[in-house]
């Protein structure tokens, strides 16, 4: 069943505001190398069930990759993580965009009162131009891409100033990660790979699949392979994995003659 698109108070609220222009970010998926097999079979990305919202759905984040899976370490290399990187021009396939984590606020990582507010996902949600998120809490890509909240100056609105106030917070202590601060991106219908792809770090393990993947590509797509050792941890090599797209990705936010 899709997500209503009914406009929401978080958007009604950015509609009244004066923001800055900034360059949209693409879109970044996050896998592990066990799936590539069955995406390249579908030639899509398909959603699963999701709990929260009771329907079935595909995230993204906004720039860079920032989900990633439990803490754990394995030797199991198909469980090592894969991201797969879309340009701009796939934001219309979204559905909904939030200034958070829905998955931490359900989980109650950032508390029972930040819980309560931010579990309001029909409320707290942009369907199109999730820059001006971007541009409301952090006032450029390169601040968000870092997660430097712009100082906080209340503009009125219940959800602009309480959202912008969460994310001021340092809840590193509680075990809030780099999601508290990223925008999260939701699909509800299958997602087309082959067409759109245009960045992919991927384990050295999956070399074949990746292959595969360029080969069935219209449009080849840029890539960076690592290696992991033996025994490794998936939540770790997305930090990793990370700082690779920072690299790699930055000229889309990031100007030639920038210093």
């Amino acid at each position: 069943m899709p997500l209503p698109r009914d406009s929401s108070e978080l958007e009604t609220a950015l509609a009244r505001l004066r923001l800055q222009r900034l360059e949209q970010l693409g879109l970044v998926h996050l896998t592990v190398a066990k799936s590539l097999r069955s995406i390249l079979r579908g030639r899509q990305l398909i959603p699963s069930h999701c709990e929260k919202f009771g329907t079935r759905l595909l995230y993204f984040s906004y720039g860079l990759p920032y989900y990633r899976p439990k803490y754990h370490q394995t030797e199991e290399v198909l469980e090592f993580p894969v991201a797969l990187a879309f340009g701009a021009n796939s934001l219309s396939k979204m559905a909904r965009f939030y200034p958070y984590d829905t998955g931490g606020a359900a989980d109650g990582v950032f508390g029972p009162i930040w819980k309560t507010f931010l579990s309001k996902f029909d409320q707290l949600y942009v369907t199109t131009n999730p820059e001006r998120l971007v541009s409301c809490f952090y006032g450029s890509n390169s601040s968000y891409l870092r997660g430097r909240v712009r100082p906080y100056s209340a503009r009125g609105s219940k959800p602009v100033d309480a959202i912008h106030r969460f994310l001021a917070q340092d809840m590193s202590l509680m075990g809030a990660d780099q999601r508290q601060r990223t925008i999260e991106c939701i699909a509800d219908e299958p997602f087309q790979l082959l067409d759109a792809l245009d960045w992919v770090a991927y384990p050295a393990t999956a070399t074949t699949d990746i292959g595969l993947i360029w080969k069935a590509c219209n449009q080849k797509f840029r890539s960076r392979r690592y290696i992991p050792d033996v025994n490794d941890n998936p939540a770790s090599l997305v930090s990793w994995i990370r700082n690779m797209a920072r690299e790699d990705l930055k000229h889309l936010w990031e100007s030639p003659n920038a210093s």
